[in-house]
């Protein structure tokens, strides 16, 4: 018996898994790759490509941290952190050239950046670095040590009485504040006083180092003022033979190197946030449960002793993990750890338990419009990814949860995402679905429509950031083979080596059983529709077991009839493609299928 032909043409509601056949959305699909359900309602586009950003900085090593610092004037800076075999290396784009730049980070870890204040600082979990050009960069990783003193057996001229004695460094970026004080020297008024054991800057970056002392009598916590200056970053010695007199200016009591977020002074920590006007660090290696907070700025100038800065520790006994990741919403601070979310007003004594589902990755923590999604990996059956506005958190990943599942365990931290407020993605590694690999995969989710993609790449994005070349905003990733790329431009993937790749394409609908299960089937021609694509490959599986078989294979965008014979219960077909020149599927004709009574072949 013949029935009028089926038409299969909406895919308004993109991937949507782990729901029954018989109740499977018609405008879904189980599985698809590659391909965007927000850009024409009903229609699958293919995904735009990807585009290098300057030519590869360091061949195989990751991108740890991406950044576009951008100046109240305007002026743009953008940034990149790459890996390396001992160090990890600062860089700046300039003119369209990834250049070395003076910060010399930690290697193996990701790098967090924050502008505030017309600076932007980086931090690793060991060292901190700030920077007003993206440029010159001032390295707190090694506050000044304390100088040995003691009083000479030369003739000089340092006052009679006690005397105490500081370092500072000096670096392209500036002066830093001076460091640990040394043992006091009490000077007669006819000799010199002998340093040793003075410390040195780091390599590379400290030029010169300033000697300050007390004068006669002043307490420790008195004013400290420059005896002199050595001219070098690496003579440990130095004799003071000055009277008081002759002192030069006292010390800084704000360090020019340290710019307008104070770098000497803040905790060295993982996580960095501004947050009514106060800057907070988390995950600082001997107080992983503590946020710190500094004071508002004054002057332009924010300070980590003042008043109104200190710390909360957020309820280090409970069990839940370390603190993983901070963000905000309005009205409230989001601190995470691995196993609970928490909240904070900045006045309570202590946070609010928001939910216990934490999260394993600071990168996972995106911003959307006006709430906050993440990733989350606490127990088996709430893996996935989540939106919390503060207040309320619920579970987004619903309709990808078997592609959910396919993460690997070992990928939970290493998920990263970025939200233009329209969308918000995140890279997810390489995952294995239904029997096919994927690598360097990622998951798409468009806030309005509340729809899900799936895509692949050439490369696994590691970290993302915004970028504005000029005026147009843009989205770009660093990778794993030390290159930043544009996301969605062009209508291939261009790589190191490897330019205009075309975009593979997947689209895998739900089994279809036209009517009563128990009767057989047969479907004879098939016809896709599609505007702008070439050689789309049919196939099918039947009765839901073995591999799928090809079909056929299109020849015209117009007259793309695929003819044969399939016969079976139910019915799942797959349509499969490569492109260079974007492309819009929009689904398919079962023409005239016959349905027989008999329920054998």
């Amino acid at each position: 018996m013949q029935v009028d032909t089926i038409r299969i043409q909406d895919l308004s509601d993109g991937i949507v898994q782990k729901v029954a056949d018989v109740l499977a959305p018609q405008k879904a699909l189980k599985f698809a790759q590659n391909v965007r359900f927000d850009k024409v309602l009903g229609s699958a586009v293919i995904r735009e490509g990807t585009s290098l950003v300057g030519a590869q900085i360091a061949d195989t090593y990751e991108i740890l941290g991406l950044h576009q610092f951008i100046l109240s004037s305007g002026t743009k800076y953008l940034l990149s952190v790459v890996n390396g075999a001992s160090v990890a290396q600062m860089n700046r784009l300039d003119t369209g050239t990834w250049t070395a730049k003076t910060a010399t980070l930690a290697k193996n870890v990701k790098h967090r950046f924050l502008t505030y204040l017309d600076t932007v600082m980086v931090l690793d979990g060991t060292n901190k670095y700030a920077s007003e050009d993206g440029a010159s960069w001032i390295s707190s990783s090694t506050v000044p040590t304390a100088p040995t003193a003691v009083l000479s057996a030369s003739a000089g001229s340092v006052d009679t009485g006690a005397h105490y004695y500081k370092i500072s460094f000096t670096t392209a970026a500036g002066e830093t504040l001076v460091g640990a004080v040394s043992a006091l020297v009490t000077g007669d008024g006819t000799k010199a006083a002998d340093l040793s054991a003075i410390p040195t800057g780091v390599a590379n970056e400290c030029t010169s180092r300033k000697v300050y002392r007390t004068k006669a009598g002043v307490a420790v916590t008195g004013t400290y003022y420059l005896v002199g200056t050595i001219s070098d970053n690496s003579t440990t010695t130095y004799q003071d033979t000055k009277a008081d007199s002759a002192l030069g200016a006292a010390s800084l009591t704000v360090s020019t190197a340290g710019t307008n977020l104070n770098v000497g002074t803040m905790p060295v920590g993982k996580y960095a946030l501004e947050w009514n006007d106060r800057i907070y660090i988390a995950g600082v290696t001997s107080y992983e449960d503590r946020l710190y907070y500094s004071t508002t700025p004054s002057n332009y100038i924010i300070d980590w002793s003042g008043e109104g800065s200190g710390y909360i520790d957020i309820e280090p006994f409970e069990g839940q993990g370390n603190i993983t990741g901070l963000a905000k919403v309005p009205g409230y601070i989001l601190i995470f750890k691995d196993r609970s979310l928490k909240r904070w007003n900045g006045r309570s004594t202590n946070p609010d338990d928001l939910i216990k589902l934490g999260s394993p990755s600071q990168e996972s923590i995106v911003l959307g419009k006006r709430t906050v999604f993440y990733f989350s990996a606490g127990y088996k059956e709430s893996i996935g990814f989540y939106e919390t506005n503060g207040e309320d958190t619920i579970k987004i990943s619903r309709p990808i949860q078997e592609i959910v599942e396919a993460i690997s365990s070992s990928n939970y931290t290493k998920v990263a995402g970025f939200s233009d407020g329209e969308f918000v993605m995140w890279s997810i590694g390489d995952i294995t679905y239904d029997g096919t690999a994927y690598t360097n995969a990622c998951v798409f989710y468009h806030i309005d429509s509340k729809t899900w993609s799936f895509f692949t790449f050439p490369s696994e994005h590691k970290v993302y950031s915004q970028y504005i070349d000029d005026t147009t905003l843009k989205i770009i990733a660093g990778d794993d083979d030390g290159q930043v790329l544009e996301l969605f431009t062009t209508n291939v993937d261009d790589i190191t080596g490897s330019l205009n790749q075309a975009i593979s394409y997947t689209l895998q609908y739900y089994p279809m059983e036209f009517g009563v299960r128990s009767l057989i089937k047969e479907i004879t021609k098939v016809i896709p529709h599609f505007d702008n694509l070439s050689s789309v490959v049919c196939a099918y599986r039947t009765d839901k077991h073995g591999d799928y078989t090809t079909f056929g294979t299109t020849s015209s965008e117009y007259e793309s009839e695929i003819t044969g014979r399939i016969a079976g219960h139910a019915f799942e077909f797959k349509f499969t493609g490569t492109t260079s020149v974007a492309g819009e599927f929009i689904g398919f004709d079962i023409v005239n299928p016959n349905v027989s009574m008999s329920q054998k072949i």
